[in-house]
């Protein structure tokens, strides 16, 4: 699991979405929300909170075959009672929320110092874009499957 805060960059942003990014070790977190998802007032700065997914389907709640592995994968057990309550994955529709983002991505390309990733699901309801994660902060295995969690901070 890996945490940061992101701040608000609207040089980068685009037509359709505001980026947030944060450097991590050298290189560039970055993550762009689309307008529609982001509350009013635009917040300055957003938590992000990253888990690896790959070993279980974010579309279904946890198992308790499933919380066993994750334990021996090295989550704790707050980390796994915190990951089932944001399981199953699922889309929030309504506009301006300040509620949290919770989104699936799977690995998309793999750059000199970023891992590109993409948003699961239907492309019209997608909360974030792909997000680019700095490879220094993931294991050399890189994730096929993560869950971001973007809280908003004011």
């Amino acid at each position: 699991m890996w945490t940061f805060k992101c701040n608000l960059d609207l040089f980068k942003s685009t037509e359709q979405k505001l980026r947030w990014d944060e450097d991590v070790d050298g290189t560039k977190f970055e993550i762009y929300i689309p307008k529609w998802r982001v509350p009013e007032p635009t917040p300055p700065l957003t938590s992000i909170k990253i888990y690896d997914a790959s070993s279980f389907d974010p579309q279904q709640q946890l198992t308790p075959s499933q919380k066993i592995r994750l334990s021996g994968e090295g989550f704790t057990e707050t980390q796994i009672s915190e990951l089932d309550t944001w399981l199953p994955v699922r889309w929030n529709a309504e506009p301006h929320s300040d509620r949290p983002i919770i989104a699936c991505v799977e690995i998309d390309r793999i750059h000199t110092q970023t891992v590109r990733y993409t948003p699961t699901g239907d492309p019209e309801r997608q909360e974030i874009g792909q997000p680019y994660v700095p490879i220094s902060i993931l294991p050399f295995d890189y994730p096929r499957r993560l869950i971001l969690r973007v809280t908003w901070v004011y």
